[in-house]
């Protein structure tokens, strides 16, 4: 996959998660799976950024 495309993949997936995670922490009840499942794609879609960039 060109480099430019998985790039905007994983920014629009970090951007998505992030997205659910501000959804769910707004509500009264949390989900602590469903939160620590996005936080680790976030972190893991970070990740890729950074590599792809250096």
């Amino acid at each position: 996959m060109p480099v430019t495309l998985e790039l905007i993949l994983f920014i629009l997936i970090a951007i998505s998660a992030v997205g659910y995670l501000i959804k769910e922490f707004q509500k009264n009840r949390k989900r602590t799976l469903g939160i620590s499942l996005e936080f680790l794609i976030l972190f893991w879609s970070i990740w890729r950024i950074s590599t792809i960039i250096i």
